[in-house]
């Protein structure tokens, strides 16, 4: 669908009785293109990371292809694929939620609305 077409559909929408401020647009992740999926967090070895290299499917499907790295080698594959405002913005979330895990995605173009090519879907710490 293009931005016309959504726009158009926003539009019946408001029309048909539905309000404006309840309507959400979405664009889904290219993963079809995706190149790194990967779960990070701090560990004594510097970082342990769980990962997928060009899955060409969604996180959730991703997690059964995943290999484990640590160490310097987490970092490589990090800023092999990650942009530097991406891998600055990772570094500053391990930073601030130390016991947390940061779950993200990496592409080979800019995606979201910030231009980077990693979106982070989720710092969690259950």
């Amino acid at each position: 669908m293009t931005i016309k077409q959504a726009l158009q559909l926003c539009k019946r929408l408001v029309q048909a009785g539905y309000q404006a401020d309840e309507l959400l647009l979405d664009e889904s992740a290219p993963d079809h293109i995706v190149v790194l999926q990967a779960e990070v967090m701090n560990s004594p070895r510097f970082l342990d990371m769980h990962y997928c290299l060009h899955s060409g499917v969604g996180m959730r499907q991703a997690y059964a292809m995943m290999s484990y790295a640590n160490g310097l080698t987490a970092v490589n594959l990090l800023r092999a694929y990650l942009d530097p405002p991406s891998m600055d913005t990772l570094l500053a979330i391990l930073h601030d939620y130390s016991d947390s895990v940061v779950e993200l995605s990496t592409y080979p173009i800019s995606v979201g609305v910030l231009g980077w090519n990693t979106l982070f879907w989720e710092v969690r710490n259950y």
